[in-house]
């Protein structure tokens, strides 16, 4: 473990006041890229629309009396949709497509939800729930243009407030 806590040789350190100030003052940067920002606000938005409908399927299983096992299942089906949809669109389109699609697949991430309306049974939840997940794999869409809007010296840093305000949405969404 000590191999991996090491510094590389030639770097320095700073103290934890820059460090700290360094990260605000990037992350500012970041949010002021008009781009950027739009790019930030489309990954965030389908994110926390999810979040709220995932947020609720114990509440929905248990008033339609689908079982104990019923939202496990649910909620299983949406990271395996991801897995699906993230390969299939990752492996299968090529970048300008994937950019092309990005409203199909954000539609899709809430369209099949519609169904719920008509109480399906548990088959057809999980196949609803399966189908909004593979809509996840629009952010594959959106990527080269979040990498493109920042400047390269950046990036990491875009990338770590493209996370934290991802796990801000979805916990919101939650609530």
């Amino acid at each position: 473990l000590a191999v991996f806590l090491r510094e590389p040789a030639g770097t320095t350190t700073t103290s934890s006041s820059s460090l700290v100030k360094d990260s605000w003052n990037g992350q500012k940067a970041v949010l002021r890229n008009t781009l950027a920002r739009r790019v930030l606000f489309v990954q965030w938005g389908p994110s926390l629309c999810a979040a709220m409908t995932e947020s609720i399927i114990v509440a929905y299983c248990v008033s339609e009396g689908l079982g104990k096992q019923a939202p496990g299942l649910l909620m299983a089906c949406y990271p395996l949709g991801l897995i699906v949809g993230d390969f299939a669109v990752g492996k299968g389109l090529n970048p300008s497509t994937r950019e092309r699609l990005v409203p199909v697949l954000i539609a899709l991430l809430g369209l099949p939800l519609v169904a719920f309306f008509a109480s399906p049974p548990l088959v057809i939840s999980m196949a609803c729930v399966f189908l909004s997940g593979t809509g996840f794999s629009y952010g594959l869409g959106v990527q080269r243009l979040f990498v493109e809007a920042v400047p390269e010296a950046m990036r990491g840093q875009s990338f770590a407030v493209l996370g934290a305000g991802m796990m801000t949405v979805q916990g919101l969404g939650s609530l």
